[in-house]
């Protein structure tokens, strides 16, 4: 029996990494990254937020942060709407979406019906 780690068959996934930033601390930055690596290559990282409240997401080397804007569900919409431009583009294979709520469950389910797939990363609430 061999004691070698599994070599994958198929090329990893290029990964587009999207972050709920009002809803994860950009202290789990290293964490986010180091889980998009497991799952395939994040040539996109992007954190979404208002920049006057997460004034430190700007900061993070590798991390792209777009400004949401403010109003409810400001940070949702625009994920959303860069997630479907992504996605019809057709250079993507994959996506990572990183929140603590469920309201990108539709998002996901969008995503996985043009056969990609989509990995959710978030605590549990």
């Amino acid at each position: 029996m061999s004691t070698l780690p599994p070599t994958r068959l198929t090329p990893a996934p290029r990964l587009s990494v999207f972050v709920d930033a009002e809803n994860v601390p950009v202290t789990h930055a290293r964490t986010i990254l180091d889980l998009a690596r497991r799952y395939g290559d994040p040539d996109l990282l992007r954190a979404y937020g208002n920049v006057g409240l997460l004034p430190d997401w700007d900061k993070v080397a590798g991390f792209q942060f777009i400004h949401s804007g403010s109003g409810k569900n400001a940070t949702d919409m625009k994920m959303t709407i860069d997630a479907m431009d992504l996605l019809f583009r057709g250079n993507i294979t994959g996506f990572g979406i990183m929140s603590s709520d469920s309201d990108f469950m539709p998002l996901a389910m969008r995503i996985r019906q043009e056969g990609l797939p989509v990995y959710g990363f978030g605590s549990a609430k």
